[in-house]
Formats: structure tokens, sequence, C-alpha cells
């Protein structure tokens, strides 16, 4: 992409520009965000629209260390958004705040602050039989990163953070005073088992984890509305499809436990999702119309995407029997046929598995690279339900397609990519190595 500091200028200041970016799909505009770096991006991240915003959070404030692992809350770039934010608007930072789901910002204040009430400090600090942690929390509670509020002490678990942390709650408080100390009020209950639970006041001070597991399922439920699928059972599903002998895999009738389960929350979200999203579509024309070559160069940098049947793999640059699956699913798009919807849906499943559990390079996988390598293994698994002399047979690639499933193919090619211990194939006849 060309100079992010040029692009964002271009976005921000054409009012034109600003409508369409903020009715871009939320994904869009996370990887729009992601491409440019959130440390430049506070301007455009201040464009962000109320549809826009709750998906973001889901995006960004979750990390896991490789592919396959558990997403856990990161408070590092939580405060660090905020940071951007309100640097560069403090008045797109509060909206920000006062548009964020409460228990988000709960946990968000938990993991980078402690509250505690003032009765409970004063009785500790009076204790005659003070220890030397004590004296220490003294010297903490005498800091610039402690304030008082009302009846409560908040003290800093991040230094960093802390200014710009005070600054948004005493803000948002002016316009919201009922919200805010509700929110403190939770932030202190966590504090205080927090610190029964783990020796003290100053010791937890010193440490930095908190519980989110509820939040962590609210969020994994929500993006796999959106079609998305969490590390764990994407690892799993690799995993079990490796095990799982191979003939049993061909002769199952139904999908696997993950697979259902997937379907099951996905479609029945599928409605109201495509009702609220639907404005997310409409200013791509308009884009390409009018502003050509951002669209292009958005293209090119995958942060927007085209039709999907578009981004098949081109026939040209495939092996013979690629190319024939392609076609007929490209044929299948073209003539609207039920079937291909739920090979879209199916597509998107499987390329979603392998951006969320696998690597390329020991980097996670672009979603071009995830199209290539589901195709390729939905080849594997073609070839090897077709006859030795029918490989090449159009009817009868057509005619497992239309009693397969896309998810069951890749399984087969999965497991035997797998268990012969090769580099997977590519859609381009190269090869993957795991």
């Amino acid at each position: 992409m060309s100079n992010s500091f040029s692009l964002i200028r271009r976005l921000v200041e054409n009012p034109k520009l600003v409508q369409l970016v903020r009715g871009f799909e939320a994904d869009q505009f996370v990887r729009l965000i992601r491409r440019i770096g959130v440390e430049d991006a506070g301007d455009l991240i201040a464009l962000a629209s109320s549809h826009q915003l709750p998906h973001v959070f889901d995006e960004v404030f979750w990390k896991n260390n490789a592919p396959g692992e558990r997403e856990k809350f990161d408070p590092d770039e939580f405060a660090l958004w905020l940071e951007v934010i309100y640097e560069s608007s403090a008045q797109a930072a509060r909206k920000i705040i006062t548009e964020m789901d409460d228990d988000l910002l709960v946990l968000g204040l938990a993991a980078n602050l402690l509250v505690v009430d003032y009765e409970s400090l004063s009785l500790r600090m009076l204790n005659s039989n003070r220890s030397y942690e004590d004296d220490l929390l003294e010297k903490v509670l005498d800091s610039e990163c402690c304030l008082e509020w009302g009846d409560l002490f908040l003290l800093a678990k991040n230094s960093r953070a802390w200014d710009t942390l005070i600054a948004l709650l005493v803000e948002v408080d002016v316009d919201d005073h009922e919200r805010i100390n509700r929110i403190l009020e939770t932030v202190l209950h966590i504090s205080t088992e927090y610190i029964e639970d783990n020796g003290g006041l100053y010791a937890v001070l010193t440490s930095g984890e908190m519980l989110e597991t509820d939040l962590a399922a609210k969020r994994e439920a929500r993006r796999e509305e959106r079609g998305y699928v969490a590390p764990e059972p994407a690892a799993a599903f690799l995993q079990l499809a490796r095990i799982t002998p191979l003939e049993d895999l061909v002769a199952a009738k139904e999908e696997d436990y993950l697979t259902r389960s997937y379907f099951k929350a996905f479609l029945s979200a599928d409605k109201p999702r495509a009702a609220q999203e639907k404005h997310g579509h409409e200013p791509l024309p308009s884009l390409n119309r009018e502003f050509p070559d951002i669209y292009k160069e958005l293209t090119e940098a995958e942060i927007i995407t085209i039709d999907q049947a578009k981004q098949l793999p081109d026939n040209s640059t495939v092996r013979a029997s690629h190319g024939f699956i392609m076609s007929v699913l490209r044929e299948m798009a073209k003539d609207g046929e039920v079937k291909w919807d739920q090979c879209l849906s199916e597509l998107n499943y499987l390329a979603n598995i392998l951006m969320a559990a696998e690597t390329v390079d020991q980097e996670r996988m672009r979603p071009v690279e995830a199209a290539e390598k589901t195709i390729a293994l939905c080849n594997e698994g073609l070839a090897m339900l077709l006859p030795q002399d029918r490989q090449n047979d159009r009817s009868a690639i057509k005619g497992i397609l239309g009693r397969e499933s896309l998810v069951k193919l890749f399984r087969i090619g999965w497991n035997l990519a797998s268990n012969r211990r090769e580099p997977l194939p590519t859609a381009s006849g190269e090869e993957y190595s795991q």
C-alpha cells in the first residue's frame, strides 16, 4: 500500500470518502486500521460508525500468541487505542467510551486500574501491625497514579494508560454520572475479590491478570454469528479430520459436531445480520466509480473484497482437475443455483478455519491464501471420491458436488495430506508446509 499518511489524508479530508468509509463493513474497517497501524490511524478511527465500533472492539482487543490458541483480552491494546484516539480527538474518545458495552468497559478498566473503597483502605493503613508491604502500599498511594473518587480510590496497574483513562472517566462522568459510578462499583467488586484471593493489595498492584471468561464467550458468539471461527474449535476441527479414519470420513452421512454447531449459530443469525450489514455493500460501487485509484489500492491490499465467486483462483493458473471443480463452482454461482449458496457458506467457513488455526511461513494466513488452500484441499477430497477414469469428467464432478458438502471433501483432503506427511498443495499446484 502507498504511504499510509497520504491515504489517511485522502480518506478523512474528502466528505464523500468519509461517508463511504463509514459505510464499510466492520471487517473491512478493521482491516484498514490494521493495515495503517493504530498509532497512525487516530483520525480514521474517529470516523467509525456506531455499527462498526462493536465489531472493531471484538477484533482489536483480543489476541493469541499463535493460530489455534485461545484469544485473550489485551489490556495494553485497549489502553493504546484509547490513547491514540484521545490524542487525536477527545470528543471521539468520549463517543467510543459512551458507545462501548458496559461489560467490555469494565474489563478494560479492571485490567488497567484497581478500585478500592476508602473505608477498607483506611482500616488497612491504621492497622497497628503494619507490614513491609503496607509501607510500600503507602508509597503507592502517595504517587501520581492514585486518585480519590468520592468514597473510592482509583489506583493504576498500568501507569502508561493512567492519564488517558482518568481523563476519559472524568469527562464521561459529566454526561453520565450514574453509569460511571455503576461501572466503578463493578470494578470495585472485581478488585476486592481479586485482592482477597491474591495476597493483599500490594501483591495485586504488581500483578496483571483479570478474569474475562464471560465476556470472551459473548464475543465468540457475536463473531460466530458473523461467520468467524474461534481458534480453539478451528484447531479441533483440523485435528479431528486428521485422526478420524479415512474410511469413516468417506462414509460419513452428516457433518461433524463442530460444523453442525457452527452453522446452527451462523444460520440462525443470517437474516438479521444481512439486514444490518446491507448498507456495508452499497459504498463499494460508488468508491470504484468515483475514486478508482483508492478502490484499486484497497482491493489489492485485501482491505475490501470483490464478489466471492470472482475470488476463486483463475482457471488458467491451476492444474486440470482443480480447474474443473472451480469451473463447476463458477457455473453454479452464475446460474444462481441454490447449492451455490451452501457452497459459498462452506468455503467461507473452511477458509476461516485455516485463518484461525494455520500459518504460512510462520505467518497467519491471508484471506486469499486461505481460499486457495481450501479449494486445493477440497480438490484432494474430490479426487478421492471420483473414479480414476472420471477425474476430469464435469458431470461426475457436478454430481459429487450436488451430493456431498465441501466440508466433507475438505476433511478427506486434510486427512490425506496430513497423514502422508507431505506439504499440503495449493490451488496453483505449489505446496504449503504445515
